[in-house]
């Protein structure tokens, strides 16, 4: 015996349609049980967005570039990379978790975020706002390099920083 479904697809796409949303309202959601109030977040969720970061913004070849830091200064570095249509915030629940052993650091990318825009776009360019955050970011001096954590998108421009910056660990 077919299901309602596949018995409405024999049909009208909008019969088709008023199917599907009858058999999906029936449903139990895993969020149903909240009646539309926000579910209450984890305790250590919590306390590490609790720990809000320094924002300022850095300028880098003719851009403003959001930068935000965590943690005392002068100790190793940890620079956070996001992806593509991303900000340096994503970080905001990670970084908080690392400021015992680092000073943390997070950019938006020119284009993204809190940063500002450019006629145009590089991966060598993203790489030179990369340097500049390890420039001024208060990491730990000397030999000990800097920890770049990189998420898709910022993986290539990451390879070339580190290529190009010896600081980078």
């Amino acid at each position: 015996m077919a299901s309602r479904v596949e018995a409405a697809a024999a049909r009208t796409p909008a019969a088709r349609a008023a199917a599907i949303m009858e058999a999906v309202s029936k449903r139990a959601y895993p969020l149903s049980d909240y009646a539309a109030r926000r579910p209450d977040a984890p305790e250590w969720f919590s306390r590490a967005i609790a720990r809000r970061p320094r924002r300022r913004l850095i300028e880098v070849d003719g851009a403003n570039i959001e930068l935000l830091t965590w943690g005392r200064a002068k100790a190793p570095g940890l620079l956070f990379l996001h992806g593509s249509g991303s900000h340096a915030g994503w970080w905001s629940f990670i970084a908080p978790f690392f400021v015992g052993d680092y000073r943390c650091a997070a950019i938006s990318w020119s284009g993204m975020g809190g940063s500002g825009h450019r006629p145009a776009y590089s991966a060598e360019q993203y790489a030179r706002e990369v340097s500049a955050a390890i420039d001024v970011a208060d990491f730990a001096p000397g030999d000990r390099g800097v920890v770049v954590v990189a998420h898709s998108f910022g993986g290539y421009p990451a390879i070339i920083a580190a290529n190009n910056n010896p600081r980078i660990g």
